[in-house]
């Protein structure tokens, strides 16, 4: 598997998901395969329809971690 986390200042919707199919272009373009998985936080800006219409098209699962609380 393969692992990576950027940092976005920007994390609005539409950003996020510029940023996410960039990056999923530019990681099959260097390793040959298909992304299979996006794993996230389940943080507000990828809770949205664009978003996993994109990943539902593209044929790639979202796995969302529950979210915590900080104390």
């Amino acid at each position: 598997g393969y692992t990576s986390i950027k940092c976005i200042a920007d994390r609005s919707a539409p950003i996020v998901l510029s940023y996410l199919k960039s990056f999923i272009a530019f990681l099959e373009t260097q390793i040959g395969e298909k992304v299979l998985t996006v794993l996230t936080d389940n943080g507000s800006e990828y809770d949205n329809n664009i978003m996993f219409a994109f990943l539902a098209e593209t044929g790639i699962g979202v796995n969302l971690l529950p979210r915590t609380t900080q104390p």
